[in-house]
């Protein structure tokens, strides 16, 4: 059996790997220290214990514009394909001033009871269907409920539910911002966020800082994991993108598009893809391409464009990206829209997401648990060391297209083996395009070192000011 892992180290902003117990802000006993040694080992060893299965999740959104819930939503929720998990997202179920004060309201509640007898109703009766709610949450507009199959909810586990905030009052009310769902599902672990990003067309900037902020502040576990730190991480929602700047598009242009069911112009000139293709936050995201009529805005309860003064110019706000560690597949089925649901000025989208996951064995990961908690006591602990010691990395004076490498050692000066892997403290995994270390996880034997190479590379972009004013939303326009 390969000897254990004792500790994680993280970067800090500079770059600078620590034990993670000494992180500031951080308990000792968090993650890799010896108390959880036999834990994170199990964790380590799952291929041991589990199989891998297939998971479907139907990935479901719907701009509602405070509308009540209309009947036959089955085809939404991809009923017919039995996924074993179903999402639905909803925006704008109560914008009122009582629900900006108070966040929750009963305006979800009729939406709740619908998806439920929906559910409940298409359950095929020779292929029995049946599903569970694992949890729901209305944060203002907001409202993310999820279910699963009834027949595999004995699998479930480490359910948290966590709100971020990226509203009016400089980003500290809810009538913008996401609700995000953690879970393991046998053993994988899902992150399932429902957002409402920025408004207008002239803030694409702002709807990536409220991503950002999203998907980097929101943690779950007690404020251990982060979203990127799961099998499978879905970002859904109207995310307000519209179809124009920086490419410029006239109205005139997007409709005769329409008509003409161009939909490659209209992706050509669509913000969310236009910053996609800029890497950088996005990295790592795949976005379900819309290939059909944008699905807003709509006159309300028809199928045609904006006719009021404001004339808006059609646009695809309501988006599903999804993102997966390096070397997972995820399949996914291409995005829908249901035109003939009418109940509010956006058309309802879905789309179903597959990726490979993993089901435990019965009785296996109990064997393994034994083994490792004799190991434990008669092998002992790894103990790290770094070389140098310093608390920082000084790049000294760096210049822009010039990598500059700094390098320090990892001891193992115990008698068991240690795994170690560099993390960043506000993004999880070290995956900075801007700083890279070689290798940046790897096994150490006892009384061995590992040499770790720190290289950052600046480009002119990397230096940029990114952090800009924020102004406050103006008034509600999708």
């Amino acid at each position: 059996m390969q000897g254990p892992a004792g500790w994680l180290f993280s970067s800090s902003n500079s770059g600078v790997p620590r034990p993670w117990g000494e992180l500031e802000g951080q308990p000792p006993d968090v993650l890799l220290s010896p108390l959880n040694w036999v834990d994170e080992q199990l964790s380590l060893l799952s291929s041991r214990y589990t199989t891998p299965t297939e998971v479907t999740v139907a990935v479901c959104s719907y701009n509602v514009d405070q509308g009540k819930p209309p009947a036959n939503l089955a085809e939404w929720l991809h009923v017919k394909s039995r996924p074993e998990v179903i999402a639905v997202g909803l925006q704008e179920v109560d914008m009122s001033m009582m629900a900006l004060k108070s966040e929750e309201t009963e305006k979800h509640r009729p939406w709740l009871l619908q998806l439920s007898a929906e559910l409940e109703a298409s359950a095929d009766p020779m292929r029995p269907c049946k599903y569970v709610e694992l949890k729901h949450r209305q944060l203002v507009g907001l409202f993310l409920v999820v279910f699963v199959r009834r027949d595999i909810y004995d699998g479930v586990s480490d359910v948290d539910l966590q709100t971020e905030c990226t509203g009016a009052m400089s980003g500290t009310l809810g009538n913008k911002g996401g609700i995000g769902l953690s879970f393991r599902l046998f053993n994988s672990r899902i992150c399932l966020i429902n957002a409402h990003l920025a408004a207008h067309m002239e803030h694409a900037d702002k709807r990536l800082k409220n991503f950002q902020q999203i998907v980097s502040t929101m943690r779950f576990r007690n404020k251990t994991l982060a979203p990127r730190e799961h099998d499978l991480l879905v970002f859904f929602g109207d995310m307000n993108y519209r179809i124009g700047p920086p490419v410029v598009i006239s109205h005139e242009e997007v409709m005769d598009a329409v008509r003409r069911e161009d939909w490659r112009t209209l992706l050509r000139h669509d913000q969310l893809l236009q910053q996609i293709r800029e890497g950088g936050v996005f990295e790592g995201f795949t976005a379900a391409a819309p290939l059909f009529p944008p699905s807003y805005r709509y006159d309300n309860g028809t199928d045609t464009y904006d006719t009021s003064e404001k004339s808006r110019t059609p646009a695809y706000t309501d988006r599903v990206l999804w993102w997966a560690p390096e070397g997972s597949v995820v399949e996914a089925t291409p995005l829908t829209v249901y035109k003939d649901v009418r109940a509010s000025d956006h058309k309802p989208i879905s789309v179903l997401l597959k990726f490979r996951g993993a089901k435990e064995i019965p009785g296996r990961k109990q064997e393994i648990m034994e083994k490792l908690k004799q190991y434990k006591s008669t092998k002992g602990m790894p103990t790290a060391s770094l070389k140098p010691s310093s608390t920082e990395v000084d790049f000294g004076s760096v210049e822009a297209g010039i990598p500059s490498t700094q390098t320090f050692t990892v001891s193992n000066d115990g008698e068991s083996a240690l795994e170690f892997q560099l993390y960043s403290q506000t993004e999880g995994n070290l995956t900075h395009r801007w700083l890279t270390a070689s290798p940046f996880k790897a096994v150490v034997l006892p009384r061995a070192s590992v040499k770790v190479t720190l290289t950052l590379r600046l480009r002119s972009h990397t230096v940029e000011p990114v952090l800009l004013a924020g102004a406050a939303d103006g008034p509600s326009d999708g």
